[in-house]
């Protein structure tokens, strides 16, 4: 192998050797430092500032309750939320009497099986 070749392996072995021991080296002081600093970066992020992006639903949250200075779509608004909750919370009590129902008649169901299984051993002939 030609002798400048040799040496630039050599320097570029050395330079690669003293990356590596320079991380090790450092790696006890910097490691906690970057965890601590990518924390602080999380909850910025979820806090909501620090440019980071905000999703939809924080966006429309944040958007309804801000003030518009209309007092007839205020009012309007106002009313047609309160209908929405009024109709979701119908709908939840409708779900729970949908379920209970159901569940009654696979109770019951259960219950005429369970009384048809017993009734037919009783009467069957003991050997």
């Amino acid at each position: 192998m030609p002798r400048h070749v040799m040496m630039w392996w050599l320097a570029g072995g050395a330079t690669v050797l003293g990356a590596s021991l320079a991380y090790m080296a450092t790696r006890p002081v910097i490691g906690p430092a970057v965890a601590r600093a990518q924390d602080g970066w999380s909850r910025m992020r979820s806090r909501g500032s620090g440019g980071a992006r905000r999703t939809d639903a924080e966006a429309r949250t944040r958007e309804s309750a801000r003030p518009i200075r209309n007092v007839a779509f205020e009012a309007y608004r106002s009313s047609e939320l309160k209908r929405l909750e009024d109709e979701e919370r119908d709908f939840h009590a409708y779900l729970e009497r949908l379920r209970g129902a159901r569940d009654k008649t696979e109770f019951e169901t259960y219950q005429r099986e369970r009384m048809s299984t017993s009734t037919s051993a009783e009467g069957a002939p003991q050997p």
